[in-house]
Formats: C-alpha cells, sequence, structure tokens
C-alpha cells in the first residue's frame, strides 16, 4: 500500500505540472536554439502582442460553409492565428524534415499559413479558400468533393493532422520500456506524462489537448486501475436529452459518471485472472488550454433536446481531478451553429468574440458583420471554443 502522504504528496506534483503546461504558455524550442512562446513572441525580442483579429470572409466555393464556419473559428484562435503568422515561416523547414514520414509532408499545416497569411490583409473583405479546399482534398478523400460535410469531422482532422506536422519530436520514440504498474496512480501517470510528452509536442498540442484519467474498479478484488489518454475535444450526445432542456453542465456530469461494465462488457482484471464486472469512472486530469465542445445530435438529429444551453463562461472545477481546490473556468470565444436537419446538410455559420474588444462578429461564408451576444444562441451550436481563464 503507498503512504498517504507520499501519494497525496505524488498527486500534487502532477497537479503542479498540468497546471504548467496547461494554464500557462509553454516554450516551443525554435531552430535557433531560441525559444518562442505559443503567442508568438520571442525571448530575444518583443513583438507587439496586440492580437490582429481577421474579418474576412470566405467564400463558398460549392457547399463549403462547413470548411469556412470551421476555419473562421480556428483563425480566431489568437494563439494558433499569431503562431502562423508570425513563427511558423521561420519553423517550416525544420518541422518538415523532422516530420518527412507523416503522409500529408506538411501541407496542411502549409495550407493554413497561406490562410492565414491571406486574411491578415486589412484590405482584404472576402478571399476564397480554393487552395485549401484543393489541398485537403488531396490528404484526405472525405473533403475532396464539392458536397456537404461535417465540421466536427474536418476540425479532428486539422488539428490530429497539424499536430503531426508540427511535432518538435519528429520521430522520437520513448526508450523507456518498461511497463508501468497501472493499479500506482503516481506511476501509471508519470509513465505516460513522460511517453507522450517526450514524444509528442507541438504548437497544436500545447493549445488544444486535454487529458483523461480513467479509473477502473474492478467489483471482485476492489482494486482499482488507472490509465490516461488525451483528447482534442469533448463531444456530448444528445440522444440522451431528447425533448429535455441540455446544458454543458449536464454533459460533464455525465461523461465523469461511473460507468459500470457487466455482462458481455466485463472487464478482465490482471489480479482477479478473469473477467469481472466493474465500474469505470472518467475525470478530466489535464485541462487543455482551449477547451473543444462538440454538440452531437447524431443522424438527421432524430435525437434533438428541446434547448442547448451554454454560458460565456463556465467553471469546470468539480470536474478535474485533484485540482486543490484551484478554479479551472472558460470563457467562450467561437461557435460555430448548424441550421438544418444533418450535420451532412443544412449551413453552418460561425460567431467569433475580439478578445480585445469584446466585440461578437458573424461570419456567414463570404458575408462578415458585428452582432449581438445574444445572436451566438440562435440555431443549433454545434462546435463550441472555450479559452481558460487565467488566474491572477
Amino acid at each position: 500500500m503507498l503512504n498517504s502522504s507520499i501519494y497525496c504528496g505524488c498527486i500534487k506534483e502532477y497537479w503542479e505540472y498540468i497546471k504548467k503546461v496547461c494554464c500557462r504558455s509553454k516554450s516551443i524550442p525554435n531552430q535557433d536554439n531560441n525559444t518562442i512562446n505559443s503567442n508568438g513572441s520571442s525571448n530575444k525580442s518583443q513583438v507587439n502582442n496586440r492580437y490582429n483579429f481577421p474579418l474576412v470572409g470566405l467564400n463558398n466555393i460549392g457547399s463549403t460553409c462547413y470548411m469556412n464556419a470551421t476555419l473562421q473559428c480556428l483563425l480566431h484562435v489568437n494563439d494558433l492565428y499569431k503562431y502562423f503568422l508570425k513563427r511558423y515561416p521561420n519553423d517550416k523547414n525544420k518541422l518538415d524534415t523532422i516530420n518527412r514520414s507523416v503522409s500529408s509532408r506538411g501541407k496542411i499545416s502549409n495550407a493554413f499559413y497561406e490562410l492565414v497569411r491571406e486574411v491578415s490583409d486589412k484590405n482584404k473583405k472576402i478571399y476564397s479558400p480554393n487552395n485549401f479546399k484543393t489541398i485537403i482534398g488531396q490528404c484526405n478523400g472525405q473533403f475532396a468533393r464539392f458536397e456537404a460535410n461535417d465540421s466536427k469531422d474536418l476540425i479532428l482532422y486539422l488539428l490530429q493532422t497539424m499536430h503531426e506536422e508540427l511535432n518538435y519530436y519528429g520521430d522520437k520514440k520513448f526508450n523507456n520500456v518498461t511497463q508501468p504498474d497501472q493499479y500506482d496512480r503516481m506511476n501509471a501517470f508519470r509513465y505516460f506524462r513522460d511517453s507522450y510528452d517526450t514524444t509528442n509536442y507541438s504548437l497544436i498540442s500545447n493549445i488544444f489537448y486535454g487529458t483523461y484519467e480513467f479509473r477502473t474498479l474492478c467489483h471482485k478484488c476492489r482494486r482499482v486501475m488507472y490509465s490516461y489518454q488525451k483528447f482534442e475535444f469533448i463531444s456530448f450526445e444528445m440522444s440522451n436529452y431528447h425533448n429535455r432542456e441540455f446544458n454543458i453542465y449536464d454533459g460533464l456530469r455525465d461523461i465523469t459518471g461511473p460507468e459500470r461494465l457487466f455482462g458481455t462488457n466485463q472487464y478482465y482484471c490482471s489480479t482477479c485472472k478473469q473477467f469481472a464486472d466493474s465500474e469505470i469512472t472518467t475525470n478530466i486530469i489535464q485541462p487543455p488550454n482551449k477547451l473543444l465542445i462538440n454538440i452531437d445530435y447524431g443522424a438527421d438529429k432524430v435525437f434533438k433536446p428541446s434547448k442547448v444551453k451554454f454560458d460565456e463562461e463556465i467553471d469546470i472545477t468539480q470536474y478535474v481531478a485533484s485540482n486543490f481546490g484551484a478554479p479551472i473556468k472558460y470563457r467562450l470565444i467561437g461557435v460555430c451553429t448548424h441550421l438544418g436537419q444533418s450535420g451532412w446538410s443544412g449551413h453552418y455559420i460561425a460567431f467569433c468574440k475580439n478578445k480585445e474588444t469584446g466585440q461578437w462578429y458573424k461570419f456567414n461564408d463570404s458575408h462578415v458583420s458585428s452582432c449581438d451576444k445574444k445572436d451566438i444562441y440562435s440555431g443549433s451550436p454545434y462546435l463550441l471554443i472555450y479559452e481558460v481563464v487565467e488566474q491572477q
């Protein structure tokens, strides 16, 4: 049995680590052996940190509203936008070299950079993302045709692919082959942390990725096994809320609540050496800097809640394991709204907030206009982007 004081000290240690890597910008290695922050500033010389909020519409070039709305949401994540605008050109060659085994060969990141460069032109009001559409179609056949598609599928593909292309560790392998004792929470978390963080680090993971902790309790021997997994976004299924009101806290409570594994779905316990009834509890152990939430209505929106409620500011403290009382709050910065009966049809619109002025803007393909806060609640929210509120 682990000494309780040592155990608590370890849990506090990895919470301090979590706060360090997630609630603050992490330094990114630069090819010049300097460090750059995720907001694009250098430790050698300070650049103007004012965020140039892009107000350029994107032409619909053939059922591409899903792509336009998704891209607008990403373009208005200031850490991401400023990195591509200021630092990506300097990093590109090195990243392309160390990640040459990635099938997309840096094409998606480069296409996103070209998009950032175009929308950063203050004299430009509308831009046609033909080149981006062509490249993403070449890399992924799902997006090759000019037909309706799913915004969630696109943002997941973009984040995963750009993470691979921008990985500062390239093909580096984790050398420690000793498997952790997954019944030892400290040991299991340290192994996961070290194996991931020494081989996978990119601007994308720094901004968007969080970590789940899964606790599996065997009902026979009563031992708890710990495992961990990265996530790009949290998805809430609306089938559980048909004709009922849904809010973000309902979803968080459901995904972090215990799930029983029994019958044909029993868990194999390595202690009991047999399948046994068990219970899995999910917690967020590493909250992301930017929290992406997907409201999943299912095929053709058959199961639809009477109302989807989301607040401009949310507090997820109670859903984060071992937070030691530190408040973990997020503020809404982007909404991708869907109009229609299916994620593969209808129309997508983006709403993005200027962090400096507090003004919300509506991005409806090529049309861009300021809007009232109440407008972001129109239609069916499909993707929500929250930014962590840093504690002073």
